[in-house]
């Protein structure tokens, strides 16, 4: 079973993989975007999503 970090990371993946094809990276709005589906895809595992927690490390 992976743990919540993993689990983390492979989520973040998909959502820049989901999101690759209709945003540009540097386009304004892009991180707006990106953090509200991974905020939809951690409740969608049952990880609660905490700002101040993940705050810096949507982005890689």
């Amino acid at each position: 079973m992976e743990s919540n970090d993993e689990l983390i990371e492979n989520l973040k993946k998909e959502v820049k993989d989901e999101l690759k094809d209709k945003f540009n990276e540097t386009a304004v709005g892009y991180i707006h975007v990106f953090n509200k589906r991974l905020e939809e895809k951690l409740r969608e595992q049952g990880i609660e999503y905490n700002k101040e927690e993940f705050k810096g490390k949507q982005i890689d």
